[in-house]
């Protein structure tokens, strides 16, 4: 329904702020507000298995530890996948019928999908990063404080910081969130109008978008190695 709010009777919504609605409006909470939601999926099975002392049930069950948490991983990714699916379909269908209410014309909805591809793919990424950030914690309240003040804050501030000790200024751009950012962006109209430099403030990246989606799918390869390891040799408490 908030397609209406960027939209008047003459003027369709433009593809940008289509995609920027239908995608949990990534780039004014700077994650996706349904990664937020659905942290619980990616680190449940982890932390519960490392903390509760259910892990040794699942190490016997599965072929081997390493087995357990690619499981693990596989799964919630295609439960976060379908919700970020479904949740799109559902908005673009509200929000479509809503305009034929309201008399305003339809956007572009073609020229969104792009951008709501890459939002899934970068939705698909959230579980690994969730489930490993779980295994090298191993403490459920502190991972979920990880998992909400590391986009938010924390790689914002570290970035800028390590930026200007080593002297360079597109190092905070090319971090993952922000990558993650420049990869939902992309839209034909983004970055136009007079709002363009506050939205280039918020995305705090000029990646290209394509660009932005395979620095995060790496860095969600690269975490998801290093909670592997702490999966694999560590012991349940």
């Amino acid at each position: 329904m908030s397609l209406l709010l960027v939209a008047d009777a003459n003027t369709a919504p433009t593809p940008a702020a289509v995609a920027d609605n239908l995608q949990w409006a990534p780039t004014a909470t700077q994650l996706p507000l349904l990664a937020l939601l659905l942290i619980a999926i990616g680190t449940g099975s982890v932390s519960t298995d490392l903390t509760r002392g259910t892990a040794p049930t699942t190490w016997l069950t599965a072929a081997s530890r390493r087995t357990a948490f690619v499981a693990k991983i596989c799964v919630a990714s295609l439960l976060v996948t379908a919700t970020a699916v479904a949740t799109a379909l559902i908005a673009g269908v509200v929000g479509a019928l809503a305009m034929v209410l309201g008399g305003i014309p339809q956007p572009a909805w073609g020229e969104s999908l792009p951008a709501l591809l890459r939002f899934v793919l970068v939705m698909a990424c959230w579980p690994a990063v969730a489930a490993s950030v779980a295994a090298l914690i191993r403490n459920r309240t502190a991972t979920v404080l990880v998992l909400v003040l590391w986009p938010l804050i924390i790689e914002r501030a570290a970035g800028a910081l390590v930026g200007r000790l080593l002297g360079a200024e597109s190092l905070p751009g090319m971090l993952p969130f922000a990558a993650a950012r420049a990869a939902m962006s992309g839209a034909p109209d983004t970055g136009d109008g007079a709002d363009a430099a506050l939205e280039r403030t918020l995305l705090g990246s000029e990646l290209d978008p394509w660009t932005g989606v395979v620095v995060h799918a790496l860095f969600a390869i690269a975490i998801g190695s290093a909670g592997a390891w702490a999966y694999c040799r560590r012991d349940a408490a």
